[in-house]
C-alpha cells in the first residue's frame, strides 16, 4: 500500500479542526490542517464560551489567553414585558471568533501542524489511503494552485454546508445519519443572498464566494417551509450588563453580551419573512428596540443562511465529522463553541490508537460515534426539547418564564443544555493537562 504523507488531515479550522489538530499533533500525529479563508475574520456566531470548555480551551491554546475577556455571570431572558434571570456558575466568558479562531490556528502550528490558509478542498478520495485534492486561493481576484495530499485518515470539520458529504467518486455515501439536504452540498461555508446591500457585501467579504441563490428566488423558503437566518455585528455600548442577554419573539431570538467594557456583541436567529436585517430583527422586541437605538456599529453586519437542526451524525465515507457538519446546536444554549472543542479533542482521541496501528478506522468511527453518543449529544437533545418550547403559543412560553425565576428548574434548564454536564462520572473536562475521563 502507498504510504500516505500525514497521517491525518483536518478540514476546517474552526474550533473544531483546530481542536483535533491540536491534540492529535501533542500525541504525535503529522497533521495537515486546510482552511480555506484567511484568519483572522468574523463569524456568526454567539461568542460564548461556556465554562466547561474553557479549561479545555486553556489546554489548547498552552496558556489563558482570554483571562481578561469579560467574564459572563448570568443570562436574562426577555420574553414579551416578563424578565427571567439565570446564574452561570462558574462564570462564561465572551470571547470574540476573530480573536479565538486566529489563537487556536497558531496554537495549532505551535505544536507541529501544518495549517495551510486559502486552500479549498475540491474531493477526497479513498483507496485504503485518503487522496485530498484541493485549490489554492491566492487572491480574491485570482486562483491557482491547484495540489494533492495523502493521509491515513480524515476529519471533516467544514461546518454546516460541509460539500464533503458526496466525495468518494464511484462510491455511494455512507454514514451514520441521514443525508444533509443536497441543496447544501456546494460549498464548504455556503452563504446566502440576502436582500441588504450591506449584508451582500458583508457576505462577499466575509465567506469570498459568489452567492448560490438568484435574486428572484423566494429567500424566505427552504424547501417549502420558513427559512431561518443568523445576523451578528458588534455595538458600541456603555458598560453593559456582565451578562448574556436573549430576547425571544415569536420569529426568532436575538442575543446580546459583552465583548469589551464598552461593546457587546448583537446576534439574531430569526425567520427570514420576518426580518433580513438587524435593524428590522430588533424592531421585533420592544424592549430590544429601545436599547438598541443607543448602540453605534462597529463594523459590518455578517449574516448566515439555511440554519436547520437534525440527528448528529459522526462519520461519513470513513471520514469523521467534528463542529457544525457533524450537529448544529441550538444557539441560545451558548454551547455551539464547546461543542466544536470537545468534538473535535473527542476525534482526535478515536483515531488516536488508529493511527498508533492498534485498531482499525471503522473501530476509531465507532469509537467515536460511541463516546459522542454518550458525552455530546445530551445536550443536543435537551436544546432541541428547549427550542420546541420556546415556539409554543405565547401563554406557554409565560408559564416557562415563571419556571425560570425558579432557582432549581433555572439550574436545571441551565446544566440540561451544557457539554459535559451530565453528571460527575460523565463529565468532560480537562485536568493537568489530561482528558479526564472518570
Amino acid at each position: 500500500m502507498e504510504k500516505a504523507e500525514y497521517d491525518l488531515i483536518v478540514i476546517g479550522g474552526g474550533p473544531a479542526g483546530c481542536a483535533c489538530a491540536i491534540a492529535s499533533a501533542r500525541a504525535g500525529a503529522n497533521v495537515l490542517l486546510l482552511e480555506k479563508d484567511r484568519f483572522p475574520r468574523h463569524k456568526v456566531c454567539g461568542e460564548f464560551v461556556s465554562p466547561e470548555s474553557l479549561q479545555l480551551l486553556h489546554w489548547l491554546l498552552g496558556q489563558d489567553l482570554f483571562a481578561s475577556n469579560p467574564a459572563i455571570r448570568s443570562a436574562r431572558v426577555f420574553s414579551g414585558k416578563k424578565i427571567a434571570s439565570l446564574p452561570i456558575r462558574p462564570a462564561a466568558r465572551s470571547i470574540a471568533r476573530y480573536d479565538l479562531d486566529a489563537s487556536l490556528l497558531q496554537s495549532a502550528r505551535s505544536c507541529g501542524v501544518r495549517a495551510e490558509e486559502e486552500v479549498t478542498v475540491k474531493t477526497v478520495e479513498r483507496n485504503g489511503i485518503f487522496l485530498v485534492n484541493t485549490r489554492e486561493v491566492k487572491s480574491r481576484e485570482a486562483e491557482s494552485g491547484e495540489r494533492s495530499f495523502t493521509s491515513r485518515a480524515v476529519v471533516n470539520a467544514t461546518g454546516r454546508w460541509s460539500h464533503l458529504n458526496h466525495i468518494v467518486p464511484n462510491r455511494r455515501p455512507s454514514g451514520n445519519a441521514a443525508e444533509m439536504p443536497s441543496a447544501r452540498l456546494h460549498t464548504q461555508d455556503s452563504p446566502s443572498a440576502m436582500a441588504s446591500p450591506k449584508v451582500q457585501d458583508s457576505l462577499a467579504q466575509e465567506f469570498r464566494q459568489d452567492s448560490t441563490q438568484s435574486a428572484s428566488q423566494d429567500l424566505s423558503k427552504d424547501g417549502g417551509s420558513p427559512k431561518w437566518i443568523g445576523l451578528k455585528a458588534h455595538f458600541a455600548e456603555e458598560q453593559p450588563n456582565p451578562s448574556v442577554d436573549l430576547y425571544f419573539f415569536d420569529q426568532g431570538y436575538c442575543g446580546v453580551q459583552p465583548v469589551s467594557e464598552n461593546a457587546v456583541n448583537v446576534c439574531v436567529m430569526v425567520r427570514a419573512d420576518a426580518a433580513r436585517s438587524l435593524d428590522q430583527a430588533f424592531s421585533l422586541h420592544t424592549a430590544l428596540h429601545e436599547r438598541s437605538r443607543r448602540w453605534q456599529p462597529l463594523f459590518s453586519a455578517v449574516a448566515t443562511s439555511g440554519l436547520y437542526f437534525r440527528k448528529p451524525r459522526t462519520y461519513q465515507d470513513g471520514m469523521l465529522l467534528a463542529g457544525d457538519v457533524a450537529a448544529f446546536i441550538d444557539p441560545f444554549a451558548g454551547d455551539g463553541i464547546s461543542l466544536a472543542l470537545h468534538s473535535g479533542v473527542l476525534a482526535s482521541q478515536a483515531l488516536t490508537p488508529f493511527l498508533e496501528g492498534t485498531i482499525g478506522l471503522e473501530q476509531a468511527l465507532k469509537i467515536y460515534e460511541k463516546n459522542y453518543q454518550h458525552r455530546l449529544a445530551p445536550a443536543l437533545r435537551n436544546a432541541a426539547l428547549v427550542r420546541r418550547v420556546l415556539a409554543a403559543p405565547r401563554f406557554v412560553r409565560s408559564l416557562i418564564m415563571n419556571l425560570i425565576g425558579m432557582r432549581m428548574f433555572a439550574d436545571s434548564l441551565v446544566r440540561g443544555t451544557r457539554i459535559g454536564a451530565l453528571g460527575s462520572g460523565h463529565t468532560v473536562g480537562w485536568g493537568d493537562g489530561q482528558w479526564a475521563s472518570e
